[in-house]
């Protein structure tokens, strides 16, 4: 099942479309948080929620309803990250507004992972990177897609292979794919599919979150660090 509510003028251009991929529940620090969040003034956006699909199902859902609403962007918000500013979109958007060569920029949040590591990676196989810390936008190789803008008219460049689905009045539509299960993860065959079309990934080291399950149980990056402190 697919709900999208609009905001904005009818005459101005679509945006975002902030989309979340859910079960049907969520917690509530997550449902404040993204009920409170600042949102970009003076443009339309489109809250987009996709509820009882696949993942796989959910994000190309969401895809073709930013394809074919011509929305600028479109941005995952899963219903397990909490960012840690209620300032977290509008830094994601003015970011890729400002910086053209950006295709896919992403915030920072971890692994739901007993050792809750950072998902951002700078090259293919490479160990977790923690450059981010400083709070800069830097190029990398993949981040985590459940808190992630993409420029829609670079992520047609995918070259999206279809899947058929079938409805129950008998209509059978052809669904893009432009994001893909394989191993039981999105990201990191996104991260593949983008490198060979030539898309560019970053990471935005000031925009973090934690995950959260269902029962409370909270995952953050902090909690994965195991540095020496060096006296000063």
């Amino acid at each position: 099942m697919i709900g999208a509510v609009r905001y904005g003028d009818e005459d101005s251009p679509n945006r975002i479309a902030i989309a979340v991929c859910t079960l049907g529940a969520v917690r509530a620090e997550w449902w404040l948080m993204s009920t409170s969040a600042a949102q970009p003034l003076g443009t339309a956006q489109a809250f987009v929620t996709i509820i009882g699909e696949t993942i796989e199902d959910a994000r190309n859902l969401a895809a073709a309803y930013a394809e074919t609403g011509g929305w600028e962007y479109l941005m995952f918000w899963d219903d397990d990250v909490v960012p840690h500013k209620l300032n977290a979109v509008e830094y994601l958007l003015e970011t890729m507004d400002q910086n053209d060569e950006i295709d896919i920029l992403g915030g920072v949040y971890p692994a739901r992972t007993m050792v809750p590591i950072p998902i951002v990676y700078q090259e293919r196989g490479g160990k977790v990177w923690w450059g981010w810390e400083n709070g800069h936008i830097h190029r990398v190789w993949m981040t985590g897609t459940g808190f992630t803008v993409y420029r829609m008219s670079s992520l047609k460049k995918l070259n999206p292979t279809k899947k058929e689905m079938r409805f129950e009045n008998g209509k059978v539509w052809h669904m893009p794919r432009y994001f893909r299960m394989e191993g039981n993860v999105d990201d990191y065959q996104l991260a593949i599919d983008a490198e060979k079309a030539g898309l560019s990934w970053y990471v935005h080291g000031g925009v973090t979150a934690d995950q959260m399950e269902l029962s409370g149980k909270r995952y953050r990056f902090e909690d994965a660090k195991q540095r020496i402190e060096v006296p000063a």
